[in-house]
């Protein structure tokens, strides 16, 4: 490959490529890279170019999750609807402190309420799945049980 700056033929080594978005930084190491002696131009593989962009991109879509939530944010997450949230508060199955009019929630504890209802359905389910049920019909009784006839016609 030559340099489009001066025209010299291109070697390819081995480079650190640094990356990354606002407060983060990133060092990427073995990176493929064409490297001009003579300019020192640097131009990248262009799978490599895209592996950095996309780690770059993965860091910008890092945010701090708030741990303090409203109602809104909690209904977000646990995508329901406000109502929901306030009824689950009022029934006293989801933790809140209200402050001034306001409701707050921690999310580590509406997260522990998830998983606690995660893990009592996951029980059911198996204590469901180990039952084990008898005949539908017992057979002491099948002969004393009414028999279903078909209706007759008055008319014939």
């Amino acid at each position: 490959m030559k340099c489009s700056q001066c025209g010299t033929e291109m070697t390819i080594e081995l480079t650190d490529v640094p990356a990354g978005w606002k407060q983060y930084d990133l060092l990427i190491r073995g990176v493929r890279t064409h490297v001009c002696k003579a300019c020192g131009h640097e131009v990248l593989e262009p799978q490599d170019a895209r592996m950095a962009q996309e780690l770059s991109r993965a860091l910008s879509e890092m945010t701090e999750k708030p741990e303090i939530l409203d109602v809104s944010q909690v209904a977000d997450l646990l995508r329901v609807s406000i109502q929901t949230v306030y009824n689950q508060v009022k029934a006293g199955k989801l933790p809140a402190v209200k402050i001034g009019r306001e409701w707050r929630f921690t999310r580590s504890a509406v997260m522990q309420v998830l998983a606690n209802a995660a893990d009592a359905s996951l029980n059911i389910a198996r204590e469901a799945a180990t039952t084990v049920y008898g005949p539908p019909e017992d057979a002491a009784d099948a002969g004393t049980r009414p028999s279903v006839t078909e209706p007759t016609d008055p008319t014939a």
